[in-house]
């Protein structure tokens, strides 16, 4: 267990006091919400996004000739050179997200309609998102409990987060024998009522319904971020409409820059902060490199980073703090 010390040399003078009181005044105002993103399901046993990517063209490369036992496509069988590929894709250095705009492709592919050639989309939409919903919601993690997760939704915050899989919703079912109100991707983010605290909003999708936006392609990436206004508009809406709201990253590297453009505050009544593993190895050397990256993220994202210990297992612990 981390002790409280070792956390306040890890941060600034006071900084762990002052995270501890927003928490705390934002808890009485419905106003806190927690970003959940890749590093708290990692702490299950969950793959990172280049995992995700392999894990991926395997899947397809065993599960193309589901495809066609449909009568109505234009293929009966799959062709070697398809699986050849995929098996290609797995070696190439391209951006995860073309990967998987390029699997999507042969997908489409064997989606065909025999009758006219042409795409049947219904097909295609109840089998994309196959892989993310076999190993996301069906498999079970190597570790079945979220330890992080079971501590975060004691604090009575809205959840947003970019996971595909289910796990916030099942530390609910765990805490309170409940389940939470779901937004399964950022099309059903309402632009009018105000979500209650006891919701979970999947930014990118939760392939649990054959139409969900799931975002993992540039496709995807593109529809969410940069196509369609209205989805930021009605999600700043549900932050930036609470008092004072406070903004809590976990799991996050903040590397993804489109997401935190997507939460760029232009009011600036909003507080950010991120909990972050101090990873820095040489002592001395470490702490200059840390408050090197603090100060880049609070001048340029208005975010501020609290060390939280060196790794996952230090988090639930930091939490009860």
């Amino acid at each position: 267990m981390i002790d409280e010390n070792c956390i306040n040399d890890l941060n600034g003078p006071g900084e762990f006091d002052e995270f501890v009181e927003k928490i705390v005044d934002s808890q009485v105002n419905s106003s806190l919400i927690y970003f959940i993103s890749a590093g708290v399901s990692a702490s299950q046993g969950y793959v990172n996004w280049n995992g995700y990517i392999e894990k991926l063209i395997e899947f397809w490369e065993s599960h193309l000739q589901d495809l066609t036992q449909n009568r109505n496509t234009s293929y009966d069988k799959v062709e070697a050179l398809d699986i050849a590929k995929l098996d290609w894709l797995k070696q190439q250095s391209y951006d995860n997200k073309l990967k998987v705009d390029l699997v999507h492709q042969l997908i489409k592919k064997y989606c065909h309609r025999k009758s006219d050639q042409k795409l049947d989309m219904d097909l295609y939409k109840k089998h994309v998102n196959d892989f993310e919903r076999f190993y996301f919601l069906e498999i079970e993690p190597i570790n079945s409990q979220n330890k992080i997760l079971d501590e975060l939704v004691k604090q009575s915050g809205l959840f947003i987060t970019t996971n595909y899989d289910q796990q916030i919703e099942k530390a609910y079912n765990r805490e309170y024998q409940m389940m939470p109100n779901i937004i399964r991707d950022a099309s059903e983010v309402p632009n009018d009522n105000v979500l209650p605290d006891t919701t979970v909003i999947h930014l990118h999708g939760t392939p649990d319904k054959d139409s969900v936006l799931l975002v993992s392609s540039a496709t995807s990436y593109n529809i969410l971020y940069f196509d369609n206004p209205n989805y930021r508009t009605n999600l700043l809406k549900q932050i930036y409409n609470k008092h004072s709201p406070v903004i809590v990253f976990v799991g996050s590297s903040l590397q993804e820059q489109e997401v935190l453009h997507f939460f760029k505050d232009n009011k600036n009544n909003s507080t950010k902060y991120a909990l972050m593993q101090y990873i820095f190895p040489d002592e001395e050397i470490g702490k200059k490199e840390a408050q090197f990256i603090k100060d880049y993220y609070e001048n340029n994202r208005q975010i501020k980073i609290i060390w939280y210990g060196k790794d996952y297992k230090d988090l639930p612990d930091f939490l009860r703090l």
